[in-house]
């Protein structure tokens, strides 16, 4: 299944997007909406993962309060970032488990791919909190990180995801 990546400040656009697409990532970090037109989004889509995808440790309240509603208002799925601190990610985790909707830890790094052994260091730490989905998204500078990302499938994490960023991330 595709998942296409919502990130406009047009609403109507976003609307198109997700009558044509069964599956979408609203990226609340980039767009701009009411809390009323992000219910509406949520519940037009047949599954949709609501997510702030900055690299930041902390996340604000707004967006905070904003992954929890749009959890109420239908999303599927919610990614939470794996720098987040421990309190707001327990807190999430737990509200989406007693709501059924899945989740997705991501890490990302958008300057480099870090060591086998820190990325084998930090899928590990995801897998404590015994989510559904785990994320690594890291900058490709050359061929040897690409190798390096897609070696991670070796260690058969089912539910490990993998983006390589740049150009030399494209597979």
């Amino acid at each position: 299944m595709i998942c296409i990546s919502i990130g406009s400040n047009d609403f109507n656009f976003c609307c198109q997007v997700i009558e044509n697409y069964e599956f979408v990532e609203i990226r609340m970090d980039l767009c701009n909406f009411s809390e009323f037109q992000y219910k509406q989004l949520f519940q037009k889509t047949k599954k949709a993962i609501a997510t702030f995808s900055k690299n930041e440790i902390e996340i604000d309240s707004y967006e905070y309060n904003l992954l929890f509603k749009s959890m109420d208002y239908g999303a599927k799925i919610i990614d939470i970032n794996y720098n987040w601190n421990i309190e707001v990610k327990e807190k999430l985790i737990q509200y989406a488990k007693s709501n059924k909707v899945e989740i997705i830890c991501s890490y990302h790094n958008f300057d480099l791919t870090p060591s086998k052994y820190d990325l084998l260091h930090i899928i590990e730490n995801i897998n404590a909190y015994k989510i559904d989905f785990i994320k690594m998204a890291t900058f490709v500078n050359n061929r040897v990180d690409a190798a390096r990302l897609i070696s991670l499938y070796e260690f058969n994490f089912p539910n490990l995801l993998i983006v390589g960023m740049g150009e030399l991330g494209k597979i």
